[in-house]
């Protein structure tokens, strides 16, 4: 078995685990986020949502200003995580000074490397996984993208499912009260 079909098998051992061990939508994404960094060895990332009003912000970050993760956000269209949200197609960036899509928004990118990946749930999209950073300064590579796209499906997945259990609790619990 290559070393890329363990670190899948592992990856998905590791969800499973963690989608069965918790049903609350913000550990399953702090755990994504985790498994992502970790897998690739990024120093930083994010997982973010897409909100009611259109806009994608974070929703858990890792390595990031604090202040940042908690304030920023990006319409669709905006930005890199805009543009991988509008295109629905995850992004590899080895040097994202030689990428001209990106090169004028890479002043927090100390590798000049990142990846970033849409979370897309039953054709919808739900938000954006971005990693950046690795700890070693070389690029991400294709096998990190598929990991990352591995860990992104399934946290649509996860999401969903969550949604849709809590909307199930909801109604129960308005006609219970009724």
């Amino acid at each position: 078995m290559s070393h890329l079909s363990e670190k899948k098998l592992e990856i998905l051992q590791q969800i499973s685990n963690a989608i069965i061990l918790s049903d609350n939508v913000s550990s399953i994404a702090n755990i994504m986020l985790d498994l992502a960094i970790d897998h690739t060895g990024a120093q930083k990332g994010s997982l973010m949502l897409l909100d009611s009003r259109q806009r994608l912000s974070i929703f858990t970050s890792r390595g990031l200003d604090d202040k940042l993760a908690r304030t920023y956000s990006v319409e669709i269209g905006e930005g890199i995580a805009g543009y991988v949200a509008q295109q629905r197609q995850p992004v590899l960036v080895t040097d994202i000074d030689a990428d001209p899509r990106f090169h004028q928004t890479h002043d927090h990118y100390k590798t000049r490397s990142f990846i970033s990946c849409p979370v897309i749930g039953k054709s919808q999209l739900l938000g954006v996984l971005n990693i950046n950073d690795k700890k070693d300064g070389r690029p991400f590579t294709e096998d990190e993208l598929t990991l990352i796209q591995i860990i992104a499906n399934q946290a649509a997945v996860s999401y969903t499912h969550l949604r849709a259990h809590e909307t199930v609790l909801d109604l129960v619990c308005r006609l219970l009260l009724e």
